[in-house]
């Protein structure tokens, strides 16, 4: 089993229909964003960002939204999540994934995300927000 697949796995909200807080049956998008922030919440561990830089990976919410999304997200209810989160949420997991199949789990992968580079679009800067 790849790492990755295990972090899903783990991530993964129950099966099954999931009621919201009007007592209305999930659609499956309200089911796939739990999984989806915790993968995220999991990721942001690895990589020990902290609540400022998790919040600025995900575009910046209010300390009260970012943190009712983790609160639900980890409680394992629909959320409702907006598209450019999910846009956002989707990156972090690919570029978790290109790390792995690059570096594989060791701290090289670390490492990259903590180094000054000098293509373009870093500008002498390391690619993670630390």
């Amino acid at each position: 089993m790849t790492e990755m697949g295990a972090l899903l796995r783990r991530t993964a909200c129950p099966a099954g229909a999931v009621e919201n807080r009007t007592g209305v049956v999930a659609r499956p998008r309200e089911r796939l964003n739990c999984p989806g922030l915790r993968a995220y919440l999991a990721i942001a561990d690895r990589w020990g960002l902290d609540e400022k830089d998790r919040r600025r990976v995900l575009g910046a919410p209010s300390p009260a939204t970012y943190g009712g999304w983790v609160r639900r997200g980890r409680a394992g209810e629909a959320l409702v999540l907006p598209t450019g989160l999910l846009m956002r949420l989707a990156t972090a997991l690919t570029v978790h994934r290109l790390l792995l199949q690059l570096f594989g789990a060791g701290p090289e992968a670390l490492d990259w995300l903590r180094a000054p580079h000098n293509a373009p679009p870093f500008a002498g800067q390391p690619p993670s927000p630390r």
